[in-house]
């Protein structure tokens, strides 16, 4: 513990540029941001009991004020620390309660909004700080490089390390199938990149390299001369999850993490070039004029009694210093627990004949609890992403489509005409519909529940009268590969539609009539 402290220590007081870090903020906030606008314009479809029917037992769109107004002033880095805290909470609050639309992005927004309540993240480009300084263009402040590892740490570097004792057994990534299937099949193909699927060895080392590089990550990503090189991969992995799956702010709000280890010279080059210092300078004195113009904060801006009693100032340190520590350690700590729950370990325990020993089950069934736990807060969890299981016998596509009296059938924007994602399917939304709604083995109680709520809402946003309306259910079977094929995407998009029922809307009452998907 004494080595682990002295190397704490060392980081801890080691200060550099924190424009980075301000950077990092941004960024992440404006992904947040939009996140949480995706969110409110799909509120009704996620609380409501059935979108604009039924309405949810308290009403959301006042919480969702909050939420934009808390996010815009840790944007501008205006009362950072209370907007952080209520974002903070509105974040555990609003993403606890949408489980059915749950997806791994919500665990990073839950980590990173617990970390911005104590990182020093207003110390640079920040409306507190203008304040602080009265209005001059003082130089960047430094904090410390901690500030910089621990959301890497925590919030990359936590869920690769996890995910690995998944993939270790995984038949789909231990055979380089890992990014070749979940882009190969029409549920999760948000582009059809087929030219690239087709150069079989390319893609098979692709699978192999990000298996790889999930592996090596935590440990060598503080080191510098690994640094830069991790930061390509990392952003190029993320950046190919934004091309070929809907989930852009997963690929996005990941990679806004990724700045942090964007190399400190290279924010000073830009910050310190003259057109930067020149908007700057202008921004700066628009600022003054601003808040000169406001009675309100003319007493705040022009404040320069800043003494303090340095023993303190002293103490205090010490105490943040130890709280960081020991909390570092802690939450290491727990996320370590968790992954004893994951298959790896599972199966290890199987292996040596102890799995159904009375500690060893009391011991799982504690981490599960305390998973709950720390998943809902600290969006510490496991992170088994794009396994075997989601795609395991996963031999279909399901369409609904509008059949008005008079004019063109219209396709809902949930599985379009090719078969692929349509235009609502992003992120919690397409989790909902592929792996919530129909997934590999579906329960047909289920489908038809989230049928009804996804032609409800968007028969509203619509305007399509529900007192008399038919919708058509269509399926489309696929083939589910366990090796590698060449132009296997381009197959089966080109495979029948196949009519699997229909539904009727009289006076706003739902009647599914769908036939039994797994016997088509």
């Amino acid at each position: 513990m004494r080595n682990i402290w002295k190397i704490f220590e060392h980081l801890y007081n080691r200060k550099i540029a924190g424009r980075g870090l301000a950077i990092f903020r941004i960024a992440f906030t404006i992904i947040l941001y939009f996140e949480v606008f995706q969110l409110f314009y799909f509120r009704h479809l996620i609380f409501d009991v059935i979108p604009y029917i039924e309405s949810y037992e308290i009403a959301v769109y006042p919480i969702f004020i909050f939420w934009f107004l808390a996010l815009i002033f840790l944007l501008l880095g205006f009362f950072t620390k209370m907007a952080a805290i209520i974002n903070y909470l509105l974040t555990v609050i609003l993403l606890g309660t949408t489980s059915s639309y749950e997806y791994h992005m919500f665990y990073s927004y839950l980590t990173v909004s617990f970390l911005f309540i104590f990182l020093p993240i207003s110390k640079n480009f920040s409306v507190d700080r203008f304040i602080a300084f009265g209005g001059s263009s003082a130089k960047p402040q430094k904090v410390s490089i901690l500030c910089y590892y621990l959301p890497v740490f925590i919030g990359v570097g936590f869920v690769y390390f996890d995910s690995i004792f998944f993939k270790l057994t995984s038949s789909l990534w231990m055979n380089g199938l890992g990014m070749w299937k979940p882009a190969s099949m029409p549920q999760s193909a948000f582009m059809n990149i087929t030219p690239l699927l087709n150069f079989k060895y390319l893609i098979l080392a692709l699978g192999y390299l990000t298996f790889l590089f999930e592996a090596i990550f935590i440990f060598t990503f503080w080191r510098k001369s690994w640094r830069v090189y991790l930061l390509i991969i990392g952003i190029g992995l993320h950046l190919g999850i934004l091309i070929c799956f809907p989930i852009p702010f997963f690929a996005l709000g990941v990679s806004s993490i990724y700045l942090l280890m964007v190399p400190v010279k290279f924010w000073k080059i830009i910050f310190d070039s003259k057109v930067v210092r020149l908007i700057s300078n202008r921004l700066n004195l628009f600022l003054i004029y601003l808040f000169e113009s406001s009675k309100i904060f003319t007493d705040l801006l022009f404040k320069k009694d800043y003494r303090y009693n340095s023993g303190i100032i002293v103490n205090r340190n010490k105490v943040y210093k130890k709280l960081s520590f020991y909390g570092i350690i802690i939450i290491t700590g727990i996320q370590l627990i968790v992954s004893f729950n994951s298959p790896l370990w599972k199966n290890t325990r199987e292996l040596l004949m102890v799995e159904d020993h009375i500690v060893i089950k009391k011991t799982e069934n504690a981490i599960k609890l305390m998973t709950s736990v720390t998943r809902d807060f600290l969006g510490i969890t496991n992170h088994g992403v794009f396994m075997d299981s989601h795609f395991e016998n996963y031999n279909h596509s399901i369409a609904v489509v509008y059949k008005p009296e008079n004019g063109e059938d219209v396709w809902l924007p949930l599985t379009n005409e090719k078969g692929t994602p349509g235009n609502y399917l992003f992120g919690p939304i397409w989790i909902k519909w592929t792996f919530r709604a129909n997934n590999p083995n579906i329960d047909q109680e289920v489908l038809k529940e989230s049928i009804r709520d996804f032609i409800a809402f968007w028969a509203h946003k619509e305007e399509v009268d529900l007192d008399n309306a038919t919708f058509s259910i269509k399926v489309k079977k696929n083939r589910v590969p366990h090796e590698w094929e060449k132009n296997f995407l381009n197959n089966q998009l080109s495979n029948p539609w196949i009519e699997a029922g229909y539904v009727t809307w009289k006076n706003e009452e739902f009647y599914p009539n769908i036939k039994d998907i797994e016997k088509l």
